[in-house]
This record gives structure tokens, C-alpha cells and sequence, in this order.
């Protein structure tokens, strides 16, 4: 199994240091939930905030990837002779879902389309693989974007000399070039994102576009430091957060806010390190009724789902979740919990068998 990995070597800055956003001239900045996001920071006692990427700071995946479902799985389909729609969306919605993102380099071809594709490695990789990974691409360019109020208080935490990390459960790959289309680079200390991992069994040759994908998209030029995290390390597994507070010289958890949108992954994070959270309901709940049908129904089979046990071997299903200092209505009320140290309890503490795919009764998470 071939591990694809790279590291930025730059480290972070001196994290008390402040560094101007450029001032009066900038338009995002001349309305008023904006100035007064600014006023908001003051003085503060938190050194870290920590956020997810995806729902939390950004356009969830679907913004982009629900149109390309849409407009590929009838052309993949007609291609494999498959008169079925839902037969093509179920076998990528049981794929991605093993594979624990929905922009797997190689989804395509350790799904079932590739054996009933009548034609060569090489053919499937031009009528069926490049075509879609272009859709996707060009989607995403038009349609992902940063929330409202994100890059205002990315920049109001900047000007307070509080760094701010994205710790992600995306491939790095992904992360890496969002931020960048989004703008986002410029204004956080450091990302960290996860590895990418390539299947096994594969020929070389269904192996090529995915090998390719990963290291022109892992060459993007951003404006920040970042670094690949094993995949283990995937949510709630705090490590990631764990080695942005030792890269920013942070030992107390109180003093370090986390956001994000899953209670259990970004919350079990946050309460495993005793960091504050902050609950990104805004992103949660944004997946419109269309995309719900399609992400939660036609690509997750019925029976696909993970089963989780406990640890006295009985079924999982986890009903206590980590507390959380808000129910955020946007990214700017992260300023609202800066002036104190944050208190987290230990008594709602998710169990080890909550793991990153645990089933939950919350929608994807």
C-alpha cells in the first residue's frame, strides 16, 4: 500500500504576532456586522482557535458535488449499459463511503463500473475518469465559497494576534486547493488535513489519473504552512489538534476554542484535548432537500452503514455528545468566547467506540 504524503517545511510563525489586513480599502469589511465582529475580539484569553473546513468555514462538498452526481451518473451510466440510475449512485455512495471521503482519487476505479466497463484500463480512464474528475473540477470552481462572516473574523483574529489552524478530515489534496479558490490560505496560521492512501489491487495503470490528481493538486500554491496528518489521525481522533497546540506552543486546553459542525467528531476532538466548542449548526443545516435525497438516500444504500458495537459487544448508538459552548448562527460568534478560559466538563465524554463512522441520528454525522 503506497502511502502519497508531503509536508510544507515552513513553520509556523511566532503565534502572538499581529499582522494588519490591509485596512479601509477592503470592501468585506465596510458593513456593519463586519466592524463590529472587529470591536468584538478585544482583549481575550483564548491562544488557539481551531476550526474544521468543510460546514464549518466553507461550502459543504455538496455544493459542488451534488451537481456532478447529477450531470455524471447518467452518463456513466449509459456507458455501462445500466438503465437504473440509483444502481450507479448506490455503488459510488458505497465506495465513498468506505473510503471515508467523497473525492477519493480512485473511487471510480475500485467501484463495480470499472468491471462491467467493456474496454481497457487506459479507455476507462479517458471516456469515464478524466471526464468526471474535469466536471468536478469545474464545478467547484463555481460554486464553492466561504460562509458569511468567515473571513471577517479570520481577519479580526488575525489582527489579535490569535492564530487560527484548520484541522480537517479532507485529503490534504482538497483542502489545499478550496482554500486557496476561497481565499482562505491568506488568513489562518497552518492547515492540517489527512493523507491519501492508494488502494491496493489496482493495476498501475488504474492507478495512473488518481497518482497524477493527487501530486498536481498537492503542488498548489498556498500562503500558508501546512501538514499531512496519518489517516488514522481522522476525526474524533484528537491528534490533529493535538499537534497544532505542541506546533504553537500551547499546553493548557482551555485556552484553545475548537468549531465545528459534527457534535461528535469536532466536538469529541475538542472535548478529548478540553478545548471549548463551538457548534456550527449554520453548516449542518444547510444541506438542502435535494441534496439530502441524493447524499443520505440514493448514494447510501440501504444496509451500507457501518455497524458499531460497545464495548460490552451490544449495538452503539451514541445519545450523549460533548458539551459545547454554542449553537453557532455564523462563524463570527467564535468571537463571542475569547474573553475566559473555556470550562469543559468531563462527564459527557464519548465512549472509544464512538469512532469517525459510528452511526448517528444526526444526518452524516
Amino acid at each position: 500500500m503506497k502511502r502519497i504524503n508531503s509536508k510544507n517545511s515552513n513553520q509556523p510563525k511566532n503565534k502572538r504576532t499581529s499582522r494588519k489586513s490591509g485596512g479601509k480599502g477592503q470592501s468585506s469589511m465596510r458593513n456593519a456586522p463586519a466592524v463590529s465582529i472587529v470591536r468584538a475580539v478585544g482583549r481575550h484569553a483564548i491562544e488557539l482557535v481551531g476550526t474544521d473546513f468543510d460546514l464549518t468555514t466553507s461550502d459543504a462538498f455538496w455544493a459542488y458535488y451534488v451537481p456532478t452526481i447529477e450531470t455524471e451518473v447518467p452518463r456513466i451510466a449509459r456507458l455501462i449499459g445500466e438503465t437504473d440510475l440509483d444502481v450507479v449512485s448506490r455503488e459510488i455512495g458505497r465506495v465513498v463511503n468506505e473510503a471515508g471521503t467523497h473525492e477519493f482519487p480512485w473511487f471510480l476505479e475500485v467501484s463495480n463500473i470499472r468491471q462491467r466497463f467493456q474496454g481497457s484500463a487506459k479507455e476507462f480512464r479517458e471516456v469515464i475518469v478524466q471526464p468526471f474528475w474535469a466536471t468536478m473540477e469545474r464545478n467547484k470552481m463555481r460554486y464553492s465559497q466561504a460562509y458569511p462572516f468567515v473571513k471577517e473574523t479570520l481577519m479580526a483574529l488575525r489582527d489579535a494576534g490569535i492564530p487560527v489552524v484548520f484541522v480537517s478530515d479532507g485529503p490534504m489534496y482538497q483542502v489545499l486547493t478550496r482554500a486557496k479558490q476561497t481565499g482562505l490560505d491568506e488568513l489562518v496560521s497552518k492547515i492540517y488535513a489527512l493523507d491519501t492512501v492508494e488502494p491496493t489491487g489496482l493495476s498501475d495503470e488504474d492507478l495512473e489519473h488518481g497518482r497524477k490528481m493527487v501530486a498536481q493538486l498537492m503542488g498548489t500554491s498556498v500562503k500558508c504552512p501546512f501538514e499531512v496528518l496519518p489517516k488514522h489521525f481522522e476525526k474524533p481522533n484528537p491528534g490533529g489538534l493535538q499537534k497544532a497546540m505542541s506546533d504553537f506552543g500551547i499546553k493548557d486546553g482551555s485556552r484553545v476554542l475548537f468549531v465545528g459542525d459534527s457534535l461528535k467528531k469536532d466536538g469529541g476532538v475538542a472535548q478529548a484535548v478540553g478545548a471549548g466548542f463551538v457548534w456550527a449548526t449554520y453548516g449542518l443545516y444547510s444541506l438542502s432537500p435535494r441534496a439530502r435525497v441524493l447524499v443520505d438516500q440514493k448514494m447510501n444504500p440501504v444496509g451500507s452503514a457501518p455497524k458499531m458495537v460497545n464495548q460490552k459487544g451490544g449495538p452503539f448508538m451514541p445519545t450523549v455528545y460533548p458539551p459545547r459552548l454554542a449553537d453557532a448562527g455564523h462563524f463570527g460568534e467564535v468571537l463571542n468566547h475569547l474573553g475566559r478560559p473555556a470550562i469543559v466538563s468531563s462527564g459527557t465524554i464519548l465512549p472509544p467506540s464512538a469512532s469517525a463512522t459510528a452511526v448517528v441520528n444526526t444526518v452524516g454525522h
